[in-house]
């Protein structure tokens, strides 16, 4: 079963996952919280900040649904017969969390 190591190091690389998945989840929260801050800033202030907030809200999204595919995957990975280091999703995370960022950014310095 797995790749050799016992089960407690079958179980530390879980409980690793499962930590790396949670921190993708608070990334994705609080992108979506931005971007309802931005949607009720513009019914405050009155400016056009809608399509920002929609913006980092869909990001927090996708951010969520792509760690929670990645978590699935790294959860049958560690259960296989043989470790494959699996980049291409990892990177596909970070670049909507890095989306997500620039969004903030832009509005950073649009003020």
């Amino acid at each position: 079963m797995g790749r050799g190591g016992g089960e407690g190091v079958r179980i530390r690389d879980h409980l690793a996952s499962t930590r790396t998945l949670l921190a993708w989840l608070r990334l994705a929260l609080a992108l979506i919280a931005l971007g309802f801050a931005l949607d009720k800033l513009e019914l405050i202030a009155g400016t056009r900040r809608t399509l920002l907030g929609v913006g980092a809200v869909c990001a927090g999204v996708v951010v969520a649904g792509l760690a929670a595919a990645r978590y699935l995957q790294q959860r049958a990975a560690i259960d296989g017969p043989e470790f494959r280091v699996r980049y291409r999703l990892d990177v596909v995370v970070a670049a909507a969390a890095a989306g997500g960022g620039l969004l903030v950014l832009w509005v950073l310095v649009a003020r």
